[in-house]
């Protein structure tokens, strides 16, 4: 038994030297709008309308294996946003 804790020791100390913490660091980049303080004051819920959209038009494209094809087709008419 004593064997046993011994080796669970030398193992213990020998394979970990190499092994440190992470530290975290931080980046203080502001990725987006929102994601800090803001710098105007945002509108309370339910206090403005959102505009409606008509639906998209339809356009002919080729998908990735060369096929023609239409968008409404692809995207089979979910919402889709488009950036």
């Amino acid at each position: 038994m004593n064997r046993h804790k011994l080796l669970v020791l030398l193992l213990v100390v020998f394979l970990n030297h190499g092994v440190v913490a992470q530290e975290a660091t931080y980046n203080t980049q502001i990725l987006a709008p929102g994601y800090n303080t803001l710098t105007f004051d945002a509108p309370k819920s339910s206090t403005y309308t959102l505009s409606s959209y008509k639906s998209a038009q339809n356009g002919n494209v080729i998908d990735e294996n060369g096929n023609k094809t239409t968008l409404h087709e692809i995207f089979d008419n979910p919402l889709v946003v488009f950036i």
